[in-house]
């Protein structure tokens, strides 16, 4: 729930419920990034009229299992309240078959706004819901990864870190992409973030150096800041809040066109689809013998992942509001 209006009175709850300055990026990071533009953003579950109309919106993630709390928050609401609903569409579009789509329509219809983290899921809803839907990537914060976590020498010999998608199982691309780069340049590879696999999947801790599964947020910054390059392929049409993770750390991403982050943060390191091995192979061998890219890229990483910081997160979620007629 995010008061816009820094001026208005917060239930007694709220005090005490802030969330940290610096955590995981993504979804719960709107809370933080409307505190720090000076209103009051909170993660906690009010269900009573008088506790609600005290924001100026209440934000729900929908996905199927909730798919009630925003018919129940209008319920509470009514339909003229003036604390609006916003709500966004979780999963990446290529797992919305696990959603009803006339149950999603039921409910987003009830919403004052919806958005999505990336466009192609923005567009899809705009089209099937007959209204804009915007675009709008949850924060991530940039500033505090930074701050909080040190960067550090790269390791020797030098790693390159793979990032894991449960979903499609994705360690294949890399072990073929990066596999010849191994023995040509005495490269490690770490297939970072492994979750439970399938027990017919075959094993995966021969084919890479370091097998790291998922981990706090900061011991996998820390992690990840020891990397040279960040690899991070999805069959997916994603957000990528890892690659912005790298990019704070000053760590190049070679990723897919359909990650969303890749085309505003790297986009000279894309690939057009997952598998193109021979594709990811090039671009790693490029920042693997040429510093001075290596380099451009680290620095152009840093600079151009301010736009998914809690600042300019912000700005667009109050533009978004702007333009719906809401504020």
């Amino acid at each position: 729930m995010y008061g816009v209006d820094p001026t208005k009175p917060l239930p007694d709850p709220v005090a005490v419920d802030r969330p940290r300055s610096f955590g995981i990026g993504g979804l719960f990071q709107w809370a933080e990034a409307v505190n720090q533009a000076g209103g009051h953003g909170i993660i906690f579950p009010h269900m009573s009229r008088d506790a609600l109309e005290q924001f100026d919106i209440v934000h729900v993630n929908y996905t199927p299992r909730n798919s009630n709390y925003v018919l129940a928050l209008r319920d509470v609401l009514g339909e003229h309240s003036d604390t609006k609903i916003i709500a966004n569409v979780d999963f990446a579009v290529t797992l919305w078959n696990n959603i009803d789509p006339m149950i999603l329509k039921s409910v987003l219809d009830k919403c004052d706004m919806v958005f999505h983290v990336e466009p192609i899921g923005a567009g899809i809803l705009s089209d099937y819901l007959g209204r804009k839907v915007y675009t709008l990537p949850h924060p991530v914060d940039v500033g505090g990864i930074r701050e909080h976590v040190a960067v550090r020498p790269t390791e020797e010999p030098v790693t390159i870190s793979c990032q894991y998608h449960r979903y499609n199982d994705n360690w294949y691309p890399y072990f073929y992409a990066l596999n010849a780069l191994r023995s040509q340049y005495g490269i490690r590879t770490s297939l970072v973030n492994v979750s439970e696999r399938s027990h017919a999947a075959p094993s995966i801790e021969s084919l890479f150096d370091h097998i790291h599964h998922r981990y706090d947020y900061e011991v996998y910054l820390d992690l990840l800041s020891r990397m040279f390059i960040n690899v991070d392929v999805t069959q997916d049409v994603v957000y990528g809040r890892g690659v912005v993770d790298a990019a704070a750390l000053g760590i190049p991403t070679v990723g897919c066109a359909n990650t969303y982050s890749m085309n505003i943060i790297f986009p000279e390191l894309i690939v057009e689809r997952s598998f193109d091995c021979s594709g990811i192979r090039d671009r790693v061998e490029r920042l693997l013998t040429s510093p001075e890219f290596a380099s451009d890229m680290s620095k152009l990483g840093v600079e151009r992942c301010s736009y998914f910081s809690l600042g300019r997160s912000y700005n667009r979620l109050v533009l978004a509001l702007e333009r719906a007629e809401l504020i």
